[in-house]
Order: C-alpha cells, then structure tokens, then sequence
C-alpha cells in the first residue's frame, strides 16, 4: 500500500489516527490502535487486504486508490463514465491538462471534461467563481451557445454570438467586455468544447 494515500486521505478529512481508529471500531467492529495506523502510513508494516477495504468505505474511495494503485479515486456507478476536472482555465493545452488530470468527476450525459469557473464573468448565466462547469467536446457551437474556448489569453467561459461574419465572446457580466473576432481573426480562437451544466458551490 502507498503509505502515503492512508496519511492523505486522514489529513484531506481533518481525522486523526485516534478518530480513525474509533470510526473503524464503531462501525465495523474492527479493533486497531493508532500506533498500528501509524506504522501502515509509514510503511513499516504492510495492512492486510480486509483493513484496506474498510478505509475505502470510509472515504468512499476505491481500495485501489487507497493503495497507490490507481490514480482514480472514486468509485463510478452503472451507467456513468469519469472525466477530467480542469483547475487552470489559463492552461492553453488542455488535453495534456485532461490526461494528466488525477481529479475526476462522474456524469451520465456526453459531458467529456470539466472546468473550475476562475472568476465571476459568467454569472449572469448563474455561474459563479468556483462552479464546476461541465462540456462537451466539440469544436463548432452555435449562436448563443456557452462555450470553452481557447483564446491567446488562456481558456475562456463565455456565450458565442455570431453577427454577420464576426463571432462575439460574450461574458455574462457588464464588467467585462465582449472580444470580437472578425473572419481574419477566427485562426486566433479555438473552441474547445460546448458546456452542458454546472454544479454550483454552497455559497
């Protein structure tokens, strides 16, 4: 097991190896001290296969992940696929970004990844700072579509409008200004994707 995944997982869910232990007592009947916990994380000792189980309930995490076999940390349910969560909306290769990403979210539509909302220029579509955008991948939109798309500026959330043979970048929010894209300019964008929904943050 990667000692390191157990000692990770504690810290990402604020539980000591005292609170870990009782968790593990009260619900399964399994009986460990913390000193045992603590030479796993070290890898002075190596869990037996029943014990790695049980922490992978307790996270809800794959025991594959548990154990460092796997960077895919949650289980995915009948019918839905993984997809790669996107941080840096700055990061211009994004499918290096999506096939190194170790984060994943799990959706039952043809959503191909996601994107972090970086700032508040979408929020007159209701998507704020922090939401978790999901997109299809595809690389023609239509009018008033919302899109992903690649600018020299980094990746860009924004609502695709076309006016006679120009495309409109516009954001939802008057305190950005639209980005016009006339016919000779159209080589300097990119669209990545067509967004489908968003999961927003409990403000």
């Amino acid at each position: 097991m990667n000692k390191l995944r157990l000692l990770q997982l504690r810290k990402e869910n604020n539980m000591t190896q005292d609170d870990l232990s009782k968790i593990l007592l009260e619900r399964y009947n399994y009986e460990i001290n913390k000193s045992l916990i603590s030479r796993y994380e070290k890898g002075i000792h190596e869990p037996n296969y029943f014990f790695v189980d049980l922490v992978a309930s307790v996270f809800g995490v794959t025991t594959d992940y548990v154990m460092g076999r796997s960077d895919n940390k949650y289980p995915v349910e009948a019918g839905q696929k993984r997809i790669p969560v996107l941080y840096d909306e700055t990061n211009e290769q994004l499918h290096l970004v999506a096939e190194n990403s170790a984060e994943y979210e799990c959706t039952n539509d043809d959503s191909d990844f996601c994107i972090k909302a970086s700032d508040d220029s979408m929020t007159g579509a209701r998507i704020c700072k922090g939401d978790l955008v999901f997109a299809h991948r595809q690389v023609d939109v239509e009018h008033g579509d919302i899109a992903a798309i690649m600018v020299s500026k980094g990746i860009l959330l924004r609502r695709i409008l076309v006016v006679n043979n120009s495309i409109i970048l516009h954001p939802e929010n008057p305190s950005y200004q639209d980005m016009i894209f006339t016919k000779k300019d159209f080589k300097q964008l990119k669209v990545l994707g067509k967004v489908r929904y968003f999961k927003a943050e409990v403000k």
